[in-house]
């Protein structure tokens, strides 16, 4: 129960950052360039101008630009 709970929090990431995600391409090794946890993280910022910011963090840390 709490495992999806977690899941269904991503619901809350702005739209143009879920696309993003879904848009990523796969990789050789199947894992996801950023955790989901760190995923939920931003998704937990109830103001979409701040996930977006915090995005842009992560995929920059992450070089994904």
């Amino acid at each position: 129960r709490e495992r999806m709970s977690q899941i269904m929090e991503l619901i809350w990431l702005a739209p143009d950052l879920q696309q993003e995600i879904l848009g990523f391409p796969s990789t050789h090794t199947s894992r996801f360039p950023v955790s989901e946890a760190a995923v939920r993280r931003i998704a937990a910022k109830l103001r979409w101008e701040e996930q977006k910011r915090l995005w842009a963090n992560l995929k920059k840390h992450n070089h994904l630009e």
